[in-house]
């Protein structure tokens, strides 16, 4: 068997197709990580920052654990990931992101995967 035969025809990175030997999509642009980031730490699960597709969003029981992460396909397929980070403040949710760092500090894993 040649080694051709065990390579790919093509390969499915979200709703983008790459058939072998062609180019990959532009990669997202800072502004597009920006934008990602900011509707994160906004936790707008309505709505996605221009150009953008929102494909998921934390559910509201996550937020008691102070986790809160969104998914966004841009218009050239990619998939940009952003996640809240640790918010200083009072609030339940806070605290909680503020414990979760805590215990990720001592050790301990804090990863809730239900």
């Amino acid at each position: 068997m040649a080694q051709s035969d065990l390579m790919p025809t093509s390969i499915s990175l979200g709703s983008t197709s790459v058939a072998a030997g062609g180019s990959l999509p532009a990669a997202p642009t800072p502004t597009e990580y920006f934008d990602a980031s900011y509707a994160a730490y906004a936790q707008n699960t309505s709505s996605a920052p221009s150009g953008m597709t929102l494909l998921f969003s934390s559910d509201s029981s996550e937020l008691s654990d102070g986790f809160f992460a969104q998914a966004f396909e841009d218009s050239n397929g990619n998939v940009i990931i952003a996640f809240e980070g640790t918010v200083q403040d009072n609030t339940a949710y806070g605290k909680a992101t503020q414990a979760a760092d805590a215990g990720i500090l001592g050790g301990n894993l804090l990863l809730k995967f239900d």
